[in-house]
């Protein structure tokens, strides 16, 4: 974020430092938000250019107030980091990770998380008291929810070349599997609950603790350790993101805060690296498909899915898969 000691423009003091980054802001903002237009020389020299380009911003920006100054801490500062995308970066100086989104995919994420234990009690139910699906209508989306994600299944003969990995199991007396997913996602619902658990940052925030793709873009929320806040960057931002992506990114990162595994190259693997629909084997890797359930209870990408698979009747894999959504 751009941040100057003393006063720069008309009257202002104009030590070459502010200057320099008072003209570096004004050629980071576009031009219809009032950006300097032509481009400042960024000399550290507050010209006839440079005043009037504050002064054209001011316009711009808030009529009623073109002073021709920017002052430390003051609304054409606060202006300007707003707008300005300075060179190598993808978004405003300021620009932080929007709370109204968070709170609104938390929202979401709160009711796809609310229909989990009930799904998991029913299910064990219906197994153990042999139903079929006639009679318990949810069994199926149910039985393919723990298949897809978890990698568990009732029937052997769901054990296919797709899907090498999974295992059979009996969800009414099993004692490994069904415990720590029902364990994880109590903890899961506790940090999605607890809006202090979430924290707005900076593209530069996001930068200096490495929380980046491998081509340099910044990620959309990333933690930093268990029991740590979920941080969360513009990337997260609609429109880039819908509320669906934004809702399973909570579901995503909440499992991080409460699990310290969840972070292995074993185990965190993302639900659209998949032959199933709805991704239909569009990034070319399968490798969610091949995971054992030993990995799979501890990936994130599988407690986003599992969750969103339950809570819809269907396999909805939300995640950047389907990032718009």
């Amino acid at each position: 974020m751009g941040a100057i000691r003393q006063s720069v423009g008309l009257g202002g003091v104009n030590a070459p430092a502010d200057v320099a980054e008072v003209q570096r802001l004004l050629n980071g903002v576009p031009a219809a938000q009032g950006g300097a237009m032509p481009t400042l020389l960024e000399t550290g020299t507050c010209g006839a250019a440079t005043r009037a380009a504050i002064l054209h911003f001011q316009k711009v920006r808030a009529p009623t107030f073109a002073d021709g100054r920017i002052d430390p801490g003051g609304p054409t500062l606060a202006g300007l980091n707003a707008l300005a995308v300075l060179p190598g970066g993808e978004f405003p100086a300021g620009a932080k990770g929007s709370l109204s989104d968070v709170t609104r995919a938390r929202g979401i994420a709160t009711s796809w998380l609310a229909t989990v234990e009930p799904s998991i009690s029913g299910f064990i139910f219906s197994v153990g008291k042999g139903l079929t699906q006639a009679r318990a209508p949810s069994l199926g989306f149910i039985e393919e929810a723990f298949h897809k994600h978890f990698k568990l299944i009732l029937d052997a003969s769901k054990k296919t070349a797709s899907h090498p990995n999974v295992k059979v199991f009996d969800p009414a007396a099993d004692g490994t599997f069904i415990p720590t997913i029902r364990a994880t996602y109590q903890r899961i619902f506790q940090v999605v609950s607890h809006v202090g658990k979430f924290e707005m940052i900076t593209e530069e925030t996001a930068k200096a603790e490495d929380g980046v793709n491998t081509d340099g873009t910044i990620v959309a929320a990333y933690v930093r350790g268990v029991g740590a806040n979920v941080k969360v960057t513009p990337a997260f931002n609609s429109p880039t993101r819908g509320p669906n992506c934004q809702a399973a990114i909570v579901i995503h990162e909440s499992t991080h805060v409460v699990d310290g595994t969840s972070g292995g190259d074993d185990k965190h693997i993302s639900e659209w690296a998949t032959a199933d629909p709805p991704i239909s084997g569009k990034f070319g890797d399968t490798s969610y498909d091949l995971q054992t359930p030993e990995n799979a209870i501890h990936n994130p990408a599988a407690y986003a899915a599992f969750a969103a698979h339950v809570a819809h009747g269907r396999d909805e894999r939300f995640g950047d898969g389907r990032q718009a959504q």
